[in-house]
């Protein structure tokens, strides 16, 4: 399955995603980024999100 991955901004105590640095269709270009971010000391929590990505309604169904 295609998928993005998006360096993200969390919020631990609110169990939520804060804030969206980028979306990549490579995990290691999405990689790339959060390493340059954490080296420039940037605070809080920082994480990769695999999204998928579906052609249609009827094919996310089919993967609920």
């Amino acid at each position: 399955m295609e998928a993005v991955y998006e360096v993200v901004l969390l919020d631990a105590e609110e169990d939520a995603t804060v804030f969206q640095f980028g979306a990549f269709t490579d995990m290691a270009e999405a990689q790339k980024v959060l390493d340059l971010l954490e080296a420039e000391g940037r605070h809080g929590p920082l994480s990769l999100n695999a999204v998928p990505v579906y052609a249609s309604a009827a094919d996310w169904q089919r993967d609920r």
